[in-house]
């Protein structure tokens, strides 16, 4: 069944490249440039790896059939090179040919990077094809003799330098994930999603009331698998809600590492909160949330409903929102001895007042 997450840590471990090449955008031109081979060594692999790597933590889409009802063109050539075994290089020049279709006159000079990569996915070997536009600056240099490329050195500053990285997308043509692409963008997000919208045919896969009512609530299910010694003193599943919550209400984007900043607080052990700053992105990811780029929706999280219940004894228990969220557990069917044992937290605290 495919899952909702963007890819795990070890799944990132594990990712390596099999097949490379790039073609050569010129502004202006209506062609690009196309090469036939390009040769990395060991240290210029990592680089491109690494840059992939970046790309997992993407915003979710999924490819969306045009009128007709026909697959968007990436989405069937990607299907060809992953699935089918088609001819990678020639593939490969017509997705930077689509790329430049949709990009005259509004992309800069660079290159466009086809990559076939796996990932190992419960002990299976996945592949998926990553598209990233580098542009050209002095750090990136390489030259050509016919059409191969050899790419020089690359000085430690291209190796350091993520902004020549412009737009970066990992496709999965075979359906293992629930999204079709994780994309990023550097710019706006509506500049991303307008880039993939064309070039891609994609639309996001979720809105955002529910990213926003996602990220609150994997706070709550994070905390409850912590155990007590690691939760740090005056803490609780309502405090850190509470963070998240009001990060929604003060941001205008939502960003991973920002998100986990404001949630997990703990001014006494560092060790423990980059423990928990670990854990928490780490359930994001699972979640499908780490490395997404949307506008929260406050409101989203302000649907208030108040239930109640009774026991036969006429022992009332009334509360706001999701049982869950305030401590209550309450079963729905009896145990052996036909009893429903009704489960309250209150964080050490006694209940009565």
């Amino acid at each position: 069944m495919p899952t909702e997450s963007s890819l795990t840590r070890d799944e990132k471990a594990s990712l390596a490249i099999q097949r490379f090449i790039f073609h050569i955008i010129v502004k202006g031109q209506d062609e690009p440039q196309y090469l036939d081979e390009v040769r990395l060594d060991t240290n210029e692999r990592g680089f491109f790896r690494d840059r992939i790597v970046d790309a997992t933590e993407g915003t979710q889409f999924v490819f969306v059939p045009d009128s007709d009802g026909t697959s968007p063109i990436v989405a069937h050539l990607a299907r060809q090179i992953v699935e089918e075994g088609a001819d990678f290089v020639e593939l490969s020049k017509a997705i930077a040919r689509e790329f430049l279709r949709w990009h005259k006159g509004n992309t800069s000079d660079g290159v466009f990077l086809i990559s076939i990569v796996s990932v190992m996915r419960n002990g299976a070997v996945c592949q998926l094809l990553s598209l990233v536009k580098v542009d050209h600056t002095r750090v990136l240099q390489f030259e050509t003799e016919g059409t191969t490329a050899f790419l020089k050195e690359l000085a430690n500053t291209f190796v350091e330098d993520k902004a020549a990285i412009q737009k970066m997308a990992l496709v999965d043509p075979s359906q293992t994930y629930a999204w079709d692409v994780l994309g990023s963008e550097r710019g706006t997000a509506e500049d991303m999603a307008e880039y993939f919208k064309k070039f891609l045919g994609v639309a996001p896969r979720e809105n955002e009331r529910v990213l926003t009512k996602r990220a609150v609530s994997t706070v709550r299910v994070w905390f409850r698998t912590l155990p007590q010694a690691e939760i740090p003193e005056g803490e609780n599943v309502t405090s850190y809600k509470g963070r998240a919550v009001s990060y929604m209400e003060t941001h205008d984007r939502f960003d991973t590492d920002a998100f986990v900043d404001t949630v997990v607080l703990d001014a006494v052990d560092p060790e423990r909160k980059a423990a928990m700053v670990s854990s928490l992105r780490e359930r994001l990811a699972q979640a499908g949330i780490a490395g997404q780029s949307f506008t929260p929706v406050p409101d989203a999280l302000r649907i208030v409903k108040r239930s109640k219940a009774k026991t036969s004894r006429n022992v009332r228990i009334m509360w706001e929102g999701d049982p869950s969220d305030r401590g209550i557990t309450i079963p729905t069917v009896p145990d052996a001895q036909g009893r429903y044992c009704i489960e309250v937290i209150s964080d050490h605290r006694p209940i009565l007042e």
